[in-house]
């Protein structure tokens, strides 16, 4: 096979690529959230919609259930996403979809901050 190379200089996966750090069903489930948090790490740098973030999300869309997708969306929807923090971007939204903020009743945390008042869950600290 002289003269041809079997290997491309340049990688560009069509799939999401064999990590061995995540080999048995729980780990996918691993695999899944890493993959959509370093898509959202590369969207803080570069912006959601640049083509190297996209792969990621493209490989977390074929690695992960759509309930797991849809979870992770609403989370960061939410601001109650545990991962790296990236706001939902315009491009992102669902069908007008619009962030629920702590101080309105869908928000997980309204209640709490009812009975607590100088706790204010959900809500950033200025220091």
């Amino acid at each position: 096979m002289s003269g041809s190379s079997v290997y491309k200089s340049s990688v560009d996966f069509k799939t999401a690529p064999v990590d061995y750090r995540f080999s048995t069903a729980v780990d996918k489930t691993k695999q899944c959230w890493s993959l959509y948090n370093e898509y959202l790490r590369c969207g803080a740098k570069m912006g959601v919609e640049n083509p190297k973030c996209q792969q990621f999300y493209k490989f977390a869309k074929e690695l992960c259930l759509a309930d797991q997708l849809k979870s992770f969306y609403e989370a960061r929807r939410d601001d109650l996403w545990y991962g790296y923090k990236l706001p939902i971007q315009p491009s992102e939204l669902q069908d007008g979809d619009e962030a629920v903020k702590p101080d309105q009743e869908e928000h997980h945390a309204y209640t709490w901050n009812q009975r607590h008042p100088g706790h204010e869950y959900g809500k950033e600290k200025h220091h």
